[in-house]
């Protein structure tokens, strides 16, 4: 961009380099200052008169002329615009170049995928008349957006045939088995991806909830436990792990005091947090009953909360 930068000094007039000025800004993640650039190339391209005899004797302006009738600046922006996540704008862009037959299949269908054109990307790469196992890959990842989980797995076990052990492949049947909510299927593809991966937290996090839907709570607790003490900040596996603590007390997925945590959590996530964080980190530390003396807490005897029932501050206090 700094190279870039010097000779665009010495010629701002020039189209290549105010061009090749736009992809370096996408390069340094600054497409909001590519996209400025590229809107007025455009307005100046729109006033660009070949017929105009001080234009034409400018020998930079023949790159100005070819630019506006290949169409090349729309799919440029058009791409600017996706990276910005304005996608129904890109595809728009992209659809308006002349250029546009000539854009690679995947890329395109990766634009009106983003767009919410899901059909017309599956079209696209339905067209194609031998599929790269990174096509087959996106055009499965479709069919799971649309909730057809029978097909995925047939192009995304086909795809892993012919590599079986790219992991990338192995997590999108792991997860399209976890979607199609085949748990003990997806529980082994998760254990198998965790001796490889095995600090991967979104692994961890997709198994402990299998193992929770199966019923295999002593595990699941173990697992979603633990996660919840890491980070507490991922709220999405609160109700989880609280579930799974219940559920591996023989049943008592009614524990009064548990749907009671759930309950207050849900309505106030921020003033319990930390309360409920040290129960689970206490409780994570075990291997014995979790109704133990020493597993008992008070998740808030030192804090009020205020429940929308009650004009006052209470105290509350559980037994796990």
């Amino acid at each position: 961009l700094v190279v870039i930068d010097e000779v665009f000094a010495q010629v701002p007039e020039s189209f290549g380099v105010r061009v090749a000025k736009v992809r370096a800004l996408m390069d340094a993640d600054q497409a909001e200052t590519a996209d400025r650039m590229l809107t007025n190339l455009r307005e100046e391209l729109a006033n660009y008169d070949p017929l105009n005899l001080d234009q034409a004797l400018h020998e930079v302006n023949r790159e100005w002329l070819q630019a506006a009738r290949t169409g090349e600046i729309l799919l440029l922006h058009g791409r600017v615009k996706s990276k910005l996540e304005l996608h129904t704008e890109a595809l728009a862009l992209f659809e308006a170049s002349p250029q546009i037959a000539d854009v690679d299949p995947l890329e395109y269908a990766a634009i009106l995928a983003k767009a919410d054109e899901v059909e017309r990307a599956l079209n696209v790469l339905e067209r194609l008349p031998k599929p790269s196992a990174k096509v087959l890959t996106f055009q499965a990842s479709l069919l799971i957006q649309q909730e057809e989980y029978e097909q995925a797995k047939t192009i995304i076990t086909a795809v892993l045939e012919q590599n079986p052990e790219d992991p990338e492949t192995q997590r999108l049947l792991a997860n399209t088995l976890f979607w199609a909510r085949e748990y003990d299927a997806a529980i082994g593809r998760y254990l198998e991806l965790l001796q490889q991966f095995p600090e991967d937290r979104e692994l961890r996090s997709s198994l402990g909830k299998s193992l929770l839907w199966v019923g295999r709570y002593d595990e699941a607790k173990s697992m979603l436990g633990k996660l919840v003490v890491e980070d507490p900040s991922d709220t999405s596996l609160w109700a989880c792990a609280l579930d799974a603590i219940a559920g591996s007390q023989r049943g008592a997925l009614q524990n009064p005091a548990l749907v009671l945590i759930k309950e207050s959590y849900q309505q106030h996530p921020v003033e319990i947090q930390h309360a409920v964080v040290e129960s689970l980190a206490t409780i994570s530390r075990r291997d014995g009953d979790p109704c133990s003396h020493e597993a008992t807490c008070c998740l808030t005897s030192r804090r009020k909360i205020r429940r929308d029932s009650c004009k006052r501050n209470t105290r509350m206090s559980f037994r796990l």
